[in-house]
């Protein structure tokens, strides 16, 4: 499992046998997601309602 961040190690003799055929000299940042758990159910609609007690107010910059 990857981080979040992988910085460039400060080693460039042990990457250098590994990426041999890839620059990464310009990669600055190197995210990855991983998306599990889906399914084709639908949603229920409770989930969408607007919650007891909650009420509608004009937002302050839209007064003036």
């Amino acid at each position: 499992m990857r981080g979040l961040l992988r910085h460039k190690s400060s080693d460039n003799t042990a990457t250098t046998s590994q990426n041999a055929s890839t620059d990464t000299s310009g990669i600055l940042l190197e995210s990855s997601t991983q998306l599990s758990n889906f399914s084709a159910n639908p949603v229920d609609t409770k989930a969408f309602e607007i919650p007891a007690g909650y009420k509608q107010v004009t937002s302050p910059m839209q007064k003036h």
